[in-house]
């Protein structure tokens, strides 16, 4: 017989002890003078197993127990499915120093990053890229795209009480078109008649149609009661600029500085006045002066997330388990500029050489793993194709031009002519990935016999150094577009005088005629067919080497949920769905 076998009929059939017997006997007649039945065996299974059998018995139970807690969560997590929760802090860590949350005055990324959430703007771009409302309740434009009529929504409250209304857009555009305020929006509005028509509905009135001027609605807008008290020769110092009063899903909260004056964090809360609630209770920013910091505080998981620019980081947080690298992309493209005032860069036949030496794809595989995408031209959300294939990687092609062109190559490899070297220096900025792309472009172009040198600058001078004075031969610099871009303010011969953005000194009346209709044109198809053409053109001229568009990456602890996104404009615009991010969860039956 079985070992279960006999534990089944000492339970059911076995002998009992004698003290069993007798205490039966005590409890059935105690029993039935109650009028109460006869007590089962079963409970005394301990009293008539020996030890061996007790364990063995103990161990069934023990796995019908677990076996049935195991379905039992199997179960409920294949019928449950997780939900963000409401609650929780998310902190992230930002390199540089918040001086302007200001919308009027926002120049640095650190800025517009904490802005955009403080103070959206009438539109946004959705996650298809497409533009939507946000306090507007809606809007129309007129059939020939010179007026532009919004509605604002009806229930936006300044965190102080009071009502956004269209006096305070009103106001913000007046003072951006304030030329003592040096807003970076300046001239985009300078020209253009803004008037309120009731209290929530507000007319832009253009002198000239222009396409793209609904996607710059997307910035933020000031409370007229609290500035227009504010003196304009204060309004840079006012503390409104980093305690600012603002409308949007989150509100200022707090701010600490370190014993250098330098503030190390920066503390928002979830604004319950706004229509579109966030799930997060709180947004902390905390400043670093480098990547290296900033991975180290991800790492030790005293911030969740930080968003970086470039390619390299360090191979812990690559092995993280419980880190992870999202990529995104912005509307924006990095280029070579080839300024034609230069009296070598001036000959087509060496702008050619230079563009035929670079091999893009190498490039890319090398310096950012494959992440960057590519480009021909100044789209980089279109990104036409070259058909034209003139500027196509080819060595041997662009060594024959320089020889046609009399560049014989001397005992140093370096081409030369009536004893002149062909030398060129490559000026960029001295951060993130630029210097190894420009390592590598310097390399590209000696394969070719050109001798070339690498001029290293600082982005906080750059600008006013380098770009407003032109003071450069060929310049390796990103462009951010936008999603509707418009490449005029950088091509069109207009903008190559003063302090305009026209880096190549590029002049052909075919492209100004190109993009001037392309402003004005209200059929995108129209429109794109434009800009079509005017790539070719820069195919054709090749007055810049475009390479690629930067791959964007958002290291976030893998408790942060709600990212959904890949192409977006700027930076900033990572935090448009910011209402759907979570820290924590919940499960729920299906």
């Amino acid at each position: 017989m079985s070992l279960l076998n006999k534990l089944i009929s000492k339970l059911f059939t076995g002998k009992k002890t004698k003290k069993i017997e007798e205490f039966d006997k005590k409890l059935v007649f105690k029993l039935s003078k109650k009028g109460l039945p006869k007590p089962k065996q079963v409970k005394y299974i301990f009293s008539v197993l020996t030890k061996k059998e007790r364990l063995i018995i103990s161990l069934l139970l023990g796995l019908i127990v677990a076996s049935s807690l195991f379905l039992g969560i199997r179960s409920y997590f294949t019928h449950s499915k997780v939900y963000p929760k409401e609650g929780g802090n998310y902190t992230e860590g930002l390199i540089g120093q918040p001086t302007f949350i200001n919308p009027v005055l926002c120049f640095n990324e650190v800025d517009k990053d904490i802005s955009s959430l403080i103070f959206p703007g009438l539109l946004k771009y959705d996650s298809k890229n497409n533009l939507s409302t946000e306090i507007a309740q809606s809007y129309q434009i007129s059939s020939d795209k010179k007026t532009y009529i919004f509605k604002l929504k009806k229930d936006i409250h300044w965190t102080d009480g009071e009502r956004l209304t269209s006096q305070d857009i009103i106001f913000t555009i007046n003072l951006i078109k304030n030329e003592k305020i040096h807003s970076p929006l300046y001239s985009i509005f300078k020209d253009i008649k803004v008037e309120a028509i009731d209290d929530y509905t507000i007319k832009f009135t253009l002198s000239k149609p222009y396409t793209p001027f609904s996607s710059l609605l997307t910035f933020g807008f000031l409370p007229k009661h609290i500035w227009e008290k504010i003196p304009l020769e204060k309004f840079s110092t006012s503390k409104y600029n980093l305690q600012p009063i603002g409308y949007g899903p989150f509100e200022f909260q707090s701010l600490v500085k370190g014993e250098n004056g330098k503030i190390k964090i920066y503390s928002l809360k979830k604004n319950k006045k706004y229509f579109r609630q966030p799930l997060l209770d709180n947004i902390t920013f905390k400043f670093f002066s480098t990547p290296e910091e900033a991975f180290w505080s991800l790492r030790n998981k005293n911030i969740d997330g930080f968003v970086y620019h470039y390619h390299d980081w360090p191979e812990e947080i690559e092995n993280s388990k419980s880190i992870k690298k999202h990529i995104f992309y912005l509307s924006q493209y990095i280029a070579i500029f080839l300024n034609q005032n230069d009296s070598l860069l001036k000959n087509f036949p060496i702008r050619q050489a230079l563009s035929l030496a670079i091999n893009k794809n190498e490039l890319n595989q090398k310096l950012l793993n494959g992440n960057g995408k590519i480009i021909n031209g100044p789209f980089p959300i279109k990104n036409f194709d070259n058909e034209s294939g003139i500027g196509n990687f080819d060595l041997n092609k662009a060594n024959s031009i320089l020889e046609k062109e009399g560049w014989r190559k001397n005992n140093q490899n370096i081409r030369e002519k009536n004893k002149k070297h062909l030398k060129i220096t490559l000026t960029t900025i001295e951060e993130g990935d630029y210097p190894k792309v420009a390592e590598y472009i310097k390399k590209s172009w000696e394969k070719i016999g050109i001798e070339t040198k690498i001029e290293l600058i600082p982005s906080q001078e750059i600008f006013k150094k380098i770009i407003q004075e032109k003071n450069y031969q060929a310049l390796l610099y990103g462009i951010i577009t936008g999603y509707d871009v418009d490449p005029y303010p950088v091509w069109h011969s207009s903008q190559i005088k003063d302090s305009g953005l026209n880096f190549s000194f590029f002049s052909s009346r075919k492209a100004d005629k190109l993009l001037s209709e392309a402003r004005i044109t209200l059929n995108n198809e129209e429109r794109e067919k434009r800009y079509k053409e005017f790539q070719k053109i820069l195919e054709e001229r090749i007055p810049a080497i475009f390479l690629y568009s930067p791959p964007y990456y958002y290291f976030l602890n893998e408790k942060v949920r709600g990212i959904d996104f890949k192409q977006i404009a700027l930076p900033s615009d990572r935090f448009v769905y910011i209402n759907k991010w979570s820290v924590r969860i919940k499960r729920k039956i299906k």
